[in-house]
């Protein structure tokens, strides 16, 4: 006979195993002896206000001590269920769906001493899995979105990662509570989206937990190794016709080719962006281009988008840089004509780049848009000290386009207090960035585990209104960067 046990205690009531039942399957949690839990598992991962499991009734010695049994962590909105501490509850018919899971989550359990662990559940979710609403809208992102535009080919680009370490990257970020991520069809022409995939079927990660983003509106080449940007190519310099911009064709036509490389049914959030036209592209600019197409009438590009969402293709959509009156244009047609609404901006925001609180900022309030910021640590000009070198540093074409009058100032200024406080430059940069009103989740894009792990380390880090004064006040207006 099997019974299923549940905690009422609290998310924050850390118990330990006092012992385990011969042949039983869980390990059972106790209100005493809180030592033996460090010898196999972080206390963390063992907590839940419903941790659940099955046990053999009849080996259990019941008391009322007992507080829960379990193989490990699922989410109470999953399972709530109002008992008295320690009593047993009978099965329900609104949670059989979740013994279900528990019993398959058992399965995959491992044998450490004696005592059973859930490989697939027992991840630890710090502060960063909190779950935060994206804008207005009813989807939540971690706090933290992992940018995958590192991922993919050096060939590409000198500093991006190949797959190996790209899977090492998303594992641990799934394991450590992202679960958002931020590609792009561009990203060494697809095959950032095709790593992504691989790595979601390779470590069986929960789709359902999981949200995915990606883009529309650049050209992707047949090979991998082209770099529009790089070799300073038109898309009808290669033959590319109608496989770029934000008409209704390309627009269906990517969505399509994006969902083959992820292997996935759906994308969660479909951005948009697009490449400079003919008669826009200028060697002088950095080669991003603008996200607002010009030569595709807004009707036909918010119709598409809206019927994307429609055929189940794509759950929600969302903007990227551009100038503020655009986005109220594209938005104001989609909210006037009963059309999907963007929910989010992918904007270019962080200490050394502030142009967006003039004008998209307060729009994107009037809208209640969530802000996902780009490049919040400036393409690593805010983790080190100036003059400090790294790989990206000394091989990235952009990052000169990051430096101004003020940038010196603003970077002895996080040194300083990443100093005093003795944590790093990124954490500061990223807790700034997490202060301010309207910004839901950073994307940060990283080529090393170690920085990754950093700034996760740092996500609760607050700063004091003193210490976001000093790093405010020597910035000065700039060229504005990502949206000509």
């Amino acid at each position: 006979m099997t019974r299923l046990y549940y905690s009422t205690t609290g998310p924050r009531y850390h118990h330990v195993i006092s012992r385990v039942v011969k042949n039983a399957r869980p390990a059972l949690f106790h209100k005493s002896n809180t030592s033996k839990i460090k010898n196999f598992f972080n206390v963390q991962l063992c907590v839940s206000a419903a941790a659940v499991a099955y046990a053999c009734f009849d080996r259990i010695n019941h008391s009322s001590s007992l507080v829960a049994a379990t193989v490990g962590i699922v989410r109470s909105s999953d399972i709530f269920v109002e008992i008295e501490e320690g009593e047993i509850a009978p099965p329900r018919s609104d949670i059989l769906d979740v013994v279900a899971e528990v019993r398959n989550r058992y399965e995959s359990a491992k044998n450490i001493d004696g005592h059973y662990v859930n490989s697939a559940s027992s991840r630890h979710k710090p502060e960063v899995s909190k779950e935060l609403r994206l804008g207005n809208s009813g989807l939540n992102v971690s706090r933290i979105i992992l940018g995958c535009g590192s991922y993919g080919s050096s060939e590409w680009d000198s500093w991006v990662l190949g797959e190996n370490e790209a899977f090492k990257h998303i594992k641990f970020a799934f394991d450590h509570g992202i679960t958002t991520f931020d590609t792009s069809n561009t990203y060494s022409n697809g095959l950032s989206e095709v790593i992504l995939g691989k790595a979601i079927k390779e470590f069986k990660l929960p789709r359902d937990e999981l949200v995915i983003m990606t883009k529309v509106g650049k050209p992707v080449a047949s090979e991998v190794s082209f770099n529009f940007i790089l070799q300073k190519k038109k898309p009808e310099d290669v033959g590319i016709i109608n496989q770029y911009g934000l008409t209704r064709k390309h627009i269906f036509d990517s969505v399509k080719a994006s969902l083959a490389r992820l292997q996935l049914d759906y994308i969660d959030v479909l951005q948009c962006e697009r490449i400079v036209s003919v008669t826009e592209l200028s060697t002088e600019q950095d080669g991003l281009g603008h996200r607002f197409d010009y030569d595709a009438p807004i009707e036909e590009t918010m119709q598409a988008l809206h019927e994307v969402v429609k055929a189940g293709y794509v759950r929600y959509i969302g903007m990227s840089s551009c100038w503020a009156y655009q986005f109220q244009q594209m938005q104001h047609y989609a909210i006037t004509h009963n059309l999907t609404p963007f929910i989010s901006m992918q904007n270019h925001y962080s200490l050394l780049y502030r142009e967006e609180e003039r004008e998209m900022y307060p729009t994107l309030k009037l809208f209640g848009v969530g802000s996902i910021p780009w490049s919040p640590l400036s393409r690593g000009l805010l983790t080190r000290p100036l003059g400090a070198e790294s790989k990206r540093g000394n091989s990235d074409w952009a990052i000169n386009s990051f430096k101004n009058d003020a940038t010196a100032a603003i970077v002895g200024c996080v040194e300083e207090i990443a100093k005093k406080r003795g944590i790093s430059m990124a954490q500061v940069a990223i807790a700034w960035v997490l202060s301010k009103p309207g910004v839901s989740a950073p994307i940060v894009g990283l080529t090393s585990l170690a920085n990754l792990e950093d700034i996760l380390n740092g996500i609760d880090l607050k700063l004091t209104d003193e210490e976001i004064k000093r790093l405010e006040e020597p910035y000065k207006p700039v060229v504005v960067y990502g949206h000509f």
